[in-house]
């Protein structure tokens, strides 16, 4: 009887980005647990895991970058998305910690993510004036959501900055530059075939307030490099 050989193990990953403010790292672990972190280049580091709420991990996917509420996983992908954005990736993540940060916030914001879920079915099952409704109801509710998860990154990424102690252009040279990067983000999001995802428009009066956050950001960069 010959004895069977051990599966080798698949290596793991280590994606790593260097840059003349440090480092983005995504690594994981041997206990399977995979860990996000920036590191300034005199070592300090913020740890993205601690901002998820209690019992949400990162895992990986070989798809798109997603949150799994059920699962409590985000999920990441370094084969395509991180390799291809590079630094820019680190909001595309905190983008769906800002979705998972909102949605474990209260009941009234868990109920919302379950109004989604529904109206996208609507969708599928309605025709003519109830159709419209349904339509009308989902881009409203889904606009405010992506609205708040955008702004709670935007927020979040200045934090990380100050305290690294790093200009936020390290990643982006300008707000024009993070706002091209928002609205790629939703031309490809609405090309997706999720369930109604192609109604998945953030209104106006919602981008103009992501947008004045974005603005925000970087006025109060230059501020801070200002002498005076």
């Amino acid at each position: 009887m010959s004895k069977e050989e051990p599966i080798e193990k698949p290596p793991l990953i280590d994606f790593k980005l260097e840059s003349e403010w440090g480092i983005f790292r995504i690594n994981e672990q041997e206990d399977g647990k995979v860990t996000v972190e920036i590191v300034n280049t005199e070592g300090s580091r913020v740890l993205l895991n601690d901002l998820l709420p209690q019992g949400w991990e990162f895992h990986f996917t070989d798809t798109e970058t997603e949150y799994n509420t059920e699962r409590k996983w985000i999920m990441i992908n370094v084969i395509n998305e991180a390799r291809n954005e590079g630094w820019k990736y680190l909001l595309s993540i905190l983008h769906e910690i800002g979705h998972v940060v909102i949605y474990e916030s209260s009941e009234e914001e868990r109920q919302k993510f379950k109004e989604r879920e529904h109206l996208r079915f609507e969708i599928m099952e309605h025709v003519g004036h109830k159709l419209k409704i349904a339509i009308h109801k989902l881009e409203k509710l889904q606009s405010k959501m992506e609205r708040d998860a955008w702004a709670w990154a935007v927020r979040q990424f200045h934090r990380t900055s100050s305290e690294l102690g790093i200009d936020p252009k390290w990643v982006f040279l300008s707000n024009e530059e993070m706002r091209k990067y928002f609205n790629a983000f939703l031309l490809s999001y609405k090309a997706g075939d999720k369930l109604g995802a192609e109604y998945a428009n953030i209104l106006d009066e919602d981008k103009q307030e992501l947008l004045q956050e974005i603005d925000k950001l970087y006025t109060q960069a230059d501020k801070n490099k200002d002498p005076k």
